[in-house]
């Protein structure tokens, strides 16, 4: 059954035993981002923090900050495997499910316009040290309509606190919400414009994913969640935002008015440069609900929320795109690791029906969407699970010839983020293509039980599942 809100699923964390709630008092401006970075690092629980200094509204954060709790907001047991739970959301999202509008919802329950307004009454922490200022925008919707179509966007697009009805916004062409506005900027007008915090987690999830243009992510967090959204019109605009939001901000971004926005500790792990004049948003209005809930999260060094969903997003996607989109035959599973930022590297696990497959497979990647940032893809055979990396590592030492299997394409595309890069050449990027498989072209050996490479010193699948079946009684812990 999907989550309605944010609360029931922390509620659901909170049964789990996946929840600290933490009643101390805590300093936002440098206590809380160490206490969610330390927790971060070793894999605890999502947080609610209820005591922040000059603040009465809680603070909640680390909600879909490992697999296991990814899996419980897909509605699944948190101990799914990792391969199962990319296959199930790799099954939701080829299903849009239509959003449903309503006349009303909990996020109108108090609703402040012009004066009233003030963004700093909510808990915005400082989320790292060097941040150019406090970012209301982390885990939230981000959300805009093209101006010709009903194309509704909803992405995640850090935002800045500037004043108490301005934030900045980190807004590139190239990705959905810079279609919409230049098409606004064509046509001489501001773009208005949502923003929504505290949502149930398939939300922000879908957020998260880079689907292709003209999608709907409301929709596909409808196909993640298995039961349509309920969206409710803005008061200022005819935009549609979730209706069980804990806090809605309304407005517009004006097409040439710039603000210093910026630096911000990035998913990268590094800080993105130095601070630019970007667009801003203008808060016309603010709904929110009774005793509302504010959440956000920590970006910066690996492991983050966002890492964990990219993970499973883009694993799920590129393995679509592979089947279906390109008919490549043999894809077992692709997984894109958390640890390397969720988009940074590619493994990919397939069984070779001809020469040059790998490679094949790995070019493809790299054309889709999702290789938009990959800067290393490996290719491992389909004995190899992918989403085991000690399998991965062992894979690139037993079978993998640099001579023959390691492949640098020069002036790819990247991140611009990328700190690896010098400052002239952002955006682009050498991408590594490793081929950790047993050579295509080798003849089988009546030495290697008439296979093409030596065979692996493992206990058979009888003998593992005759141990596993006796297991209970060997009496090992």
């Amino acid at each position: 059954m999907a989550f309605q809100d944010l609360r029931s699923f922390i509620d659901a964390l909170a049964q789990e035993k996946e929840l600290a709630i933490v009643e101390a008092e805590v300093d936002w401006r440098d206590e809380i981002q160490g206490i969610v970075r330390k927790t971060f690092d070793d894999k605890g629980p999502a947080l609610l923090f209820k005591n922040i200094k000059d603040y009465q509204t809680p603070l909640f954060v680390g909600g879909v900050a490992t697999y296991d709790r990814f899996a419980l907001a897909l509605g699944l047991p948190s101990k799914t495997p990792l391969e199962e739970i990319v296959q199930e959301f790799s099954s939701r999202i080829v299903k849009p499910l239509k959003s449903k509008t309503v006349d009303s919802g909990p996020c109108k329950e108090n609703i402040l316009f012009e004066k009233d307004i003030d963004v700093t009454r909510f808990p915005v922490p400082l989320w790292n040290e060097m941040d150019g200022g406090r970012y209301f925008g982390t885990w939230h919707t981000l959300i805009t309509q093209d101006p010709d179509t009903d194309w509704l966007n909803a992405g995640i697009y850090r935002m800045m606190i500037h004043d108490r009805n301005k934030l900045g916004v980190l807004l590139a062409y190239d990705q959905h919400i810079g279609m919409h506005y230049l098409k606004y900027k064509k046509l001489g007008k501001a773009m208005p414009a949502a923003v929504a915090v505290g949502l149930d987690p398939t939300i922000p999830i879908a957020a998260a994913t880079p689907f292709d243009q003209g999608v709907n992510e409301f929709d596909m967090a409808g196909a993640i969640r298995r039961e349509p959204v309920e969206l409710v019109k803005c008061e200022t605009s005819d935009l549609l935002v979730p209706a069980s939001a804990e806090i809605v901000l309304e407005g517009e971004i004006p097409i040439d008015e710039r603000t210093l926005e910026g630096p911000f500790g990035e998913w990268v792990g590094h800080y993105g440069g130095k601070a630019r004049p970007r667009p801003v948003f203008n808060i016309k209005c603010v709904t929110f609900r009774n005793d509302p809930i504010y959440r956000g999260t920590l970006e910066g060094k690996p492991i983050n929320e966002d890492h964990i969903c990219t993970s499973i997003s883009l694993s799920a996607l590129t393995k679509n795109f592979l089947t279906e989109g390109c008919g490549i035959q043999g894809i077992r599973s692709v997984f894109f690791p958390a640890c390397a930022g969720g988009w940074g590297m590619a493994v990919v696990a397939v069984k070779q029906h001809y020469p040059g497959h790998s490679r094949r497979v790995a070019h493809a990647l790299l054309g889709s969407k999702m290789g938009a940032f990959v800067k290393n893809v490996i290719v491992v055979d389909d004995d190899i699970n992918p989403f085991n990396l000690d399998e991965v590592w062992w894979a690139t030492v037993t079978r993998l010839q640099a001579s023959r299997g390691v492949n640098i394409l020069t002036r790819g595309k990247t991140a611009v983020l990328d700190p690896s890069q010098t400052s002239d050449m952002r955006g682009f990027t050498d991408t590594m293509i490793m081929e950790a498989v047993k050579p295509y072209e080798w003849k089988p050996r009546p030495e290697w039980n008439n296979e093409r490479f030596p065979p692996v010193a493992y206990p058979s699948e009888e003998v593992m599942k005759k141990v596993e079946k006796n297991w209970v009684k060997y009496g090992i812990k």
